[in-house]
């Protein structure tokens, strides 16, 4: 694996950490404002976006 790919991995766990933690705040009944909303919203499209790519095979430079 290239140092690319860990990057991306690495950077894609940090969205989806992020986005659990947001939702386990949303769970516990805590408000979400509407900046966590955008950032919940930002983190499910870089994950779509990331996932789409990979299936695609554009998720890495050749």
């Amino acid at each position: 694996m290239d140092n690319f790919l860990m990057f991306q991995s690495f950077v894609i766990s940090l969205f989806k950490t992020r986005l659990l933690l947001l939702l386990l705040r949303w769970q516990a009944g805590k408000i979400v404002s509407a900046s966590d909303y955008n950032k919940v919203r930002s983190d499910l499209m870089m994950i779509l976006l990331h996932n789409l790519l990979s299936v695609t095979g554009c998720g890495h430079i050749t």
